[in-house]
């Protein structure tokens, strides 16, 4: 068994959904790929740290643990912060999670 870490930096497109902007897998310690992360944070709408344990042996990819995410104050309408992330055995995607704001009369 081994455990592989994974950074994520995501921006957002012209709909105003997140999307990775990059992936890269992390061999260090993981507050080495929390700082990545935050520095990530600095060009991108946001970081995500995650990590998975791996039996390659036994065909196993393990489901993943989200360790951190951060977002920064960028982005149309200020999305920026308003993002989640669904961690699944399959994939990892980012959401939006605020939903427009109506036209007050």
């Amino acid at each position: 068994m081994f455990i592989s870490t994974s950074i994520f930096a995501f921006d957002f497109d012209d709909r105003s959904q997140p999307v990775r902007a990059w992936e890269t897998v992390f061999d260090g310690e993981v507050s080495e790929a929390v700082e990545e992360a935050k520095e990530a944070t600095r060009s991108h709408a946001g970081g995500l740290v995650v990590k998975r344990e791996e039996r390659p042996v036994e065909g196993d990819e393990g489901d993943p643990l989200k360790l951190f995410q951060a977002s920064c104050p960028v982005g149309p309408a200020n999305l920026a912060g308003s993002w989640s992330v669904v961690v699944s055995r399959v994939r990892i995607e980012f959401r939006a999670s605020r939903r427009p704001e109506l036209p007050t009369r």
